[in-house]
């Protein structure tokens, strides 16, 4: 069983201090299974909720992400989100690390 993320390391640009981005990462559940896959951000910056919270077998699901500027320090940074979710096969707990790069200006 495999979650995949369709387009992941994004560059996401440039976003204004005390401005609040969204943008949306493609999940793919590649198994016969449902998926209930939880969320964790990186740090308080970052914003998720996954559209299908609950991924039939080979479904897509959005991941809508905002990035709340005012929350993070000026510069260029690389922020990540864990989906973590049960393999059903193995019965073991895996994680896909969804990455985004930013960069915060006045």
């Amino acid at each position: 069983m495999k979650l995949i993320c369709t387009n992941n390391n994004q560059d996401i640009g440039i976003i204004k201090r005390n401005d609040i981005k969204t943008f949306t990462f493609d999940i793919y559940n590649n198994s016969d299974r449902i998926i209930k896959p939880d969320l964790y951000p990186g740090c308080g910056c970052t914003g998720v909720k996954l559209v299908d919270p609950i991924l039939q077998p080979f479904s897509h699901s959005l991941l809508e992400v905002s990035m709340d500027a005012n929350k993070s320090a000026l510069g260029t940074w690389e922020k990540s989100i864990v989906v973590s979710y049960l393999d059903a096969t193995d019965l073991e707990q895996k994680n896909l690390q969804i990455l985004f790069t930013v960069t915060i200006t006045e």
